[in-house]
């Protein structure tokens, strides 16, 4: 909270220091691309040369970045008090049990859910099949829900 500045390539310690107040520079000498992990802070105000880390012309974010980042003041936090209240109404016995979907599928979906998850990363032998079987599979089956949605819509 005392800091003068943070001055990083990309950080989550610059949202918070900018949570606190802190001024902030995300230099932007090496771009900004997903592999820099620096997207969130474009239309911050935040993204400087390194000319200005020298001339020490630190930023405070652009009110409306903040406002698209869930930046607000702690008071207007209902969600805290909304959570309480949820876990007090189910210690009560107050809330029904939350109906579990079942999971049908075995190893193959879990297969299917670790390649999802880890893409590219995924080497196993049943990761590449689930994603070699699995990808045509859901296609088919996305095809069929939105031509059922489409039927039931015009049969009403």
């Amino acid at each position: 909270a005392t800091a003068e500045g943070l001055v990083t390539v990309s950080s989550t310690a610059a949202i918070e220091a900018a949570a606190w107040g802190v001024p902030v520079i995300a230099l932007d000498e090496f771009g900004v691309a997903p592999e820099l992990i620096n997207l969130v802070f474009e239309g911050s105000g935040l993204l400087r040369p390194s000319a200005d880390v020298v001339a020490r012309r630190l930023a405070h974010p652009d009110a409306g970045w903040l406002s698209d980042n869930y930046f607000h003041d702690p008071s207007d936090d209902t969600w805290i008090r909304a959570a309480q209240d949820l876990v007090e109404r189910r210690a009560r016995g107050e809330l029904p049990p939350r109906d579990v979907p079942r999971i049908v599928g075995g190893r193959a979906h879990e297969a299917w859910d670790r390649r999802q998850a880890l893409g590219r990363n995924d080497r196993s032998a049943g990761g590449r099949l689930a994603g070699v079987v699995g990808t045509p599979i859901r296609a088919v089956l996305g095809t069929v829900r939105r031509l059922r949605g489409r039927l039931s819509g015009s049969a009403s």
